[in-house]
């Protein structure tokens, strides 16, 4: 099944990868194939600061997150 999703979206995701949004996205099965447009990652770029700050995790732990979200992602 095909998903397109926004930033919101992945924002949530790489927030909290152990939450529902972030098992649908990080799903081993790749039962769904998730699309998003073009400038998700501008706007996550924009976003970063705010990411760490409401995470409280490292910005090393967060571009990782952040890389494994996008990679479930077209």
């Amino acid at each position: 099944m095909n998903i397109l999703v926004d930033t919101n979206i992945i924002f949530s995701a790489i927030l909290n990868p152990n939450g529902k949004i972030g098992d649908l996205l990080l799903d081993p099965l790749d039962r769904f194939a998730f699309f998003a447009p073009d400038f998700l990652t501008t706007e996550l770029d924009r976003h970063h600061k705010k990411q760490i700050s409401l995470s409280k995790l490292s910005e090393s732990d967060i571009l990782f997150l952040k890389k494994l979200v996008l990679s479930k992602v077209n």
